[in-house]
């Protein structure tokens, strides 16, 4: 899998983490922090049990604080999406 610093993942077996950013890596492996949580997780580059989290536009989006961006537009530099969003409230 390619990874890149400022990816956002979620865990396939701990999907109560919530969202977490890629955060370090090296050949081998990848360390996520899921920032809702509080929690850091390291992983294998190789099989790692997450899957990369992609917004469409259309989507809206919800945060752990309680508000809303509607995605307008995604364009994706470098392995890291840049969101043109509108808060919806």
């Amino acid at each position: 899998m390619p990874f890149t610093l400022g990816q956002r993942w979620i865990s396939d077996t701990e999907n109560e983490l919530g969202l977490g950013t890629v955060v370090a890596q090296d050949a081998r492996m990848v360390t996520l922090l899921f920032s809702a949580s509080g929690e850091n997780r390291l992983y294998a580059r190789s099989d790692a049990p997450i899957t990369r989290v992609m917004f469409n536009p259309g989507d809206t989006v919800s945060s752990h604080e309680g508000w809303q961006l509607l995605i307008d537009t995604v364009e994706e530099y470098r392995g890291l999406a840049d969101l043109h969003r509108y808060t919806s409230g």
